[in-house]
């Protein structure tokens, strides 16, 4: 079974959005294109395969891994991809860049594996440990966006107050 890091058409594939010495993933965590539009089209009803292909392209979303299955080659999307990309149609709507998006995205990613890994292992990505506004601002989007497929109501507001170790608080904000 052979993976390609990268995609024949330009652009990173998905794994270049991993921290340093992310796990590898199991087969389970994988989805594949149809599944991935699929989960996605429960929330962003009008989302669809040309449209996963156009935000590749703008550079707001990585592009699938290939691996052959069984003699075919399927592509595939990480699960936490998902939560991600019901973000996008409210960055673009507040007039957020397409690229802009990708590297919120990508960065948002990053501070999320990276807890993730660190919760499964104990041990602290410190690469990736300094939370960013733009992480935060990302999740916080993503929070926004499920509030409103779950209620139909729009979320005006979400703030997310983390307090350290020492008592220091820092406040993000959606929208900012």
């Amino acid at each position: 079974m052979s993976t390609s890091h990268r995609s024949r058409s330009t652009g990173e594939t998905w794994r270049a959005w991993l921290p340093p010495g992310a796990p590898k993933l199991p087969d389970a965590q994988l989805l594949t294109r149809a599944a991935f539009v699929a989960t996605v089209q429960q929330r962003l009803p009008a989302f669809t395969e040309a449209t996963l292909r156009a935000w590749q392209r703008a550079g707001a979303l990585p592009r699938p891994i290939r691996r052959r299955v069984h003699g075919a080659i399927q592509l595939l999307y990480p699960r936490w991809l998902l939560e991600l990309a019901v973000t996008i149609p409210t960055l673009h709507d507040e007039g957020t860049p397409w690229p802009e998006i990708g590297a919120r995205l990508r960065d948002a990613a990053a501070e999320q594996l990276a807890a993730t890994t660190e919760a499964a292992t104990g041990e602290p990505n410190v690469i990736y440990r300094a939370a960013e506004p733009d992480a935060f601002a990302a999740l916080l989007a993503t929070a926004a966006a499920r509030f409103e497929a779950l209620t139909g109501r729009p979320a005006l507001r979400l703030e997310l107050t983390v307090t350290d170790g020492d008592g220091d608080r820092d406040t993000f904000a959606y929208p900012a």
